[in-house]
């Protein structure tokens, strides 16, 4: 009488079920969902601070220039070739200098 108590019991456990199969397989496709969106919001939000920093070390690079030149340069390039910026920044970012000295990114 044991055995036919346990035997079912037995054989209920010996696997998963499709219902239960489907259940994990949503539940990963869910989770798969929410990470792809929460990275695609993360590449636009790297992007708009990389360009923000970029940006900010043109400005300081100007004002460096300005005091240690008594003049003002004409273009980004002019910090670089002066040694006041390592690179250009990416001119996917548009920052561009004026003649009043006021940097800006049209990326940003």
């Amino acid at each position: 009488m044991l055995r036919r108590i346990t035997a079912p019991r037995q054989q209920r456990d010996a696997g998963s079920t499709v219902n239960e199969m489907l259940v994990a397989a949503v539940v990963v496709a869910a989770l798969g969902a929410i990470a792809v969106t929460s990275v695609g919001d993360l590449t636009g939000k790297s992007r708009s601070t990389a360009c923000e920093a970029d940006k900010r070390a043109v400005e300081i690079a100007y004002q460096a220039y300005v005091a240690d030149e008594n003049a003002k340069p004409a273009a980004v390039g002019d910090l670089v070739t002066a040694g006041y910026l390592n690179e250009e920044p990416p001119a996917a970012n548009g920052i561009t200098l004026d003649a009043a000295g006021t940097v800006t990114a049209t990326a940003c």
